[in-house]
């Protein structure tokens, strides 16, 4: 049986270079971003072609310099941020 998990953008964490922990991490391009004002939210396309939305706050006037369209990105979540959706 097939199953998908879903986990909301806010839950997921984004950055340059990977994360210490493998677990629930994955890598990809940024296609896109939104700022938003007080939030930026990352479209990073991983190796199969899958869109996954990342939103960091904004915290200070640097935070929206976090990563530039082209970028390679790295994502992770806690295994707890997931909801298994099945498909």
């Amino acid at each position: 049986q097939k199953v998908s998990i879903a986990v909301r953008p806010e839950k997921i964490d984004i950055a340059r270079e990977p994360f210490a922990t493998s677990e629930n991490q994955l890598q990809g391009i940024v296609a896109d971003i939104a700022y938003l004002g007080d939030l930026s939210v990352y479209k990073v396309r991983d190796e199969h072609g899958v869109i996954v939305k990342a939103s960091v706050a904004n915290k200070d006037r640097h935070a929206s310099k976090l990563l530039h369209r082209g970028d390679k990105a790295f994502l992770r979540f806690a295994p707890e941020a997931g909801v298994m959706v099945q498909d």
